[in-house]
């Protein structure tokens, strides 16, 4: 190559976005496994030395093979990567930096939670009617009767994103039905909303339910993940459930306990009878597995984390000091298992923060954990008892942050030491009285929430892997306190 600036847009460029590549191309692109993200939903903005390249989350992992792949193609020329905070990259080819940002799900027509779960449903009852799976997505395309149903359950606003779910529901069916337990003949139609089970659930919960610590269980997702539920004969299952409580509920106090009602569930799914299954959006085609959880000792704790020590623990604390970053990460593993993030939801209000998990190599969500089991576990050891997750409990104003600075000083500078990657504590006192001034206090307040946990936490648990890997438990809705479950994930 003689001039890249010259060739960039028609080669640097065109390899990212177009699909229509040569055969010699694509050979290349297959060599370092880079076609799913050069021909799979990648933007550029026009050329200049620095491109804007916006591209799906998943294909993260992905962009050092496509480094590997430019250098191949510019061999005249450095070519180099770097991976960075929030699934943003960078690779310099030449005097071309090329910009890696994830799609945002706000620029896109974001198909609501409901619409996918209901379509599961569809394709559910389909394959129960028909008495038997679909072989690949092209057997679920050619059905004329399944395509029409879920065209008309992602409606006309969002039947632009059907295809983009075909894989999901194909790798759901053959993953449940063709388990050993779950044949389709076993089954009641699947039901969502209406008097599905989880709208039974919902209600039950809310007619009291506590956990053997004491503590009421207040949502349905604060115990189970499931999004939907297979039954034998659900009228029955239901009768039998309210049967089994008839007499715990006409006592005042205490409230029934879960574990009777997890006891019970267990049994249904040992007996094949009843099982609550949580969906997660399939992206590996042949990758995906059913697990269980929560149904014997054993799975109710996550096999790979639970011998991990301390030193199988990272902290990602640094975008505390990062200008509008609002999350941090608990990184279990080397290589990394699994994941935790704790953030702000939306940086453009006051909020509380969430504690989500995150499971290496799968496009799932491993679940959030609820907060309320969050701050006892927190508090059960130790004397630290400063962090509410409570945003109110914080400085909204340069004034009120001011009298509270010596406290957050020392809680600062104690995590600062338990951690890398923190400022010290006048540049990052400085950084906070910036973030008053101009106009973003809830920034500054979900960050001085985070120091504060980490405080408890460090303070609560000195070198004590187990509440990590207990906070982790949590928020993959992991343990005796949870349903018992089954998951389809990749």
């Amino acid at each position: 190559m003689v001039n890249i600036r010259a060739r960039n847009a028609s080669m640097v460029a065109q390899y990212i976005t177009k699909d229509d590549l040569d055969n010699k191309d694509i050979t290349l692109l297959r060599k370092h496994k880079t076609q799913l993200i050069v021909s799979d939903g990648m933007s550029v903005d026009p050329f200049r030395e620095k491109i804007e390249i916006e591209y799906l989350p998943q294909y993260y992992n992905d962009i050092p093979k496509l480094a590997d792949y430019l250098a191949n193609v510019f061999i005249n020329d450095d070519v180099e990567y770097d991976m960075l905070g929030g699934k943003k990259a960078t690779i310099t080819v030449g005097k071309i930096n090329l910009k890696f940002a994830p799609k945002k799900e706000g620029k896109r027509n974001q198909t609501p939670t409901d619409i996918q779960e209901k379509g599961t449903t569809v394709i559910f009852n389909r394959v129960l009617k028909l008495n038997k799976t679909y072989p690949s997505v092209e057997a679920i395309k050619a059905d004329k009767i399944l395509m029409g149903e879920l065209k008309k359950t992602f409606t006309k606003k969002f039947e632009d994103n059907l295809d983009d779910w075909l894989l999901s529901y194909f790798e759901q069916q053959e993953k449940f039905f063709l388990h050993k337990q779950y044949a389709p003949s076993k089954w009641s139609p699947f039901e969502y909303n209406g008097s599905s089970f989880t709208k039974f659930f919902r209600q039950f919960i809310k007619e009291g339910l506590q956990t053997i610590d004491g503590s009421r269980i207040k949502t349905y997702e604060q115990w189970n993940p499931a999004d939907i539920w297979a039954a034998y004969d659900m009228s029955a299952m239901k009768r039998e459930i309210n049967e089994a409580f008839k007499i715990d509920r006409k006592k005042a106090k205490p409230l029934p306990r879960v574990s009777k009602l997890n006891n019970l569930l267990i049994q249904y799914m040992n007996d094949s009878r009843l099982v609550g299954i949580s969906l997660k959006k399939i992206e590996k085609a042949g990758q995906t597995h059913l697990e269980f959880f929560n149904i014997t000792p054993k799975s109710m704790k996550i096999s790979k984390v639970v011998n991990y020590k301390m030193n199988d623990l990272t902290f990602d604390v640094q975008n505390i000091a990062e200008h509008t970053k609002v999350t941090t990460y608990i990184r279990y593993g080397s290589p990394k298992t699994h994941e935790m993030n704790i953030n702000l939801g939306d940086k453009k209000k006051f909020g509380n923060l969430s504690f989500n998990t995150q499971i290496k190599d799968s496009s799932a969500q491993g679940g959030q954990a609820p907060v309320y089991s969050v701050i006892n576990l927190l508090h059960t050891q130790g004397t630290e008892r400063s962090f509410k997750n409570d945003h109110n409990n914080y400085p909204h104003d340069i004034v009120k942050y001011g009298k509270e600075r010596t406290k957050i000083e020392k809680e600062y500078n104690f995590v600062k030491s338990k951690t890398t990657g923190l400022i010290s504590w006048t540049d990052f006192d400085n950084y906070i009285k910036d973030l008053y001034m101009e106009d973003l206090p809830q920034i500054a307040v979900s960050k001085l929430m985070q120091i504060d946990f980490y405080y408890n936490a460090f303070k609560n648990y000195p070198n004590d892997e187990q509440f990590w890997i207990s906070l982790l438990h949590l928020g993959m809705k992991v343990g005796k306190r949870f349903a018992p479950h089954a998951k389809i994930s990749d």
